[in-house]
């Protein structure tokens, strides 16, 4: 076996790895974005709430496609949703 096959089949082996975590632990990196936008919201005034929105959303959309990748459920709240939870974020998004 040679060197590029090595290196393939390695990074396919962390792949899966890294997609079965995404998909066993998506409740907590969901709270991490939503905690990361939060914060982003307070520091920027609500100044960038669409960009934050939209940040947050294409973030929790890449996560669910990778855990998706594994079979195992998809992380994040349905679309639609900034993540910011029931009565949080400071404004709406787009």
């Amino acid at each position: 076996m040679g060197y590029l096959d090595e290196f393939r089949k390695r990074g396919t082996e962390l792949r899966e790895r890294a997609s079965k975590a995404v998909s066993e632990n998506s409740d907590k990196i969901d709270t991490g974005l939503n905690k990361a936008a939060d914060a982003a919201r307070r520091a920027t005034k609500g100044k960038y709430d669409t960009q934050i929105g939209k940040a947050t959303q294409r973030a929790r959309d890449g996560l669910d496609k990778f855990g998706k990748e594994a079979g195992g459920p998809s992380g994040g709240p349905p679309s639609g949703t900034d993540g910011a939870g029931p009565g949080g974020g400071s404004g709406p998004t787009r």
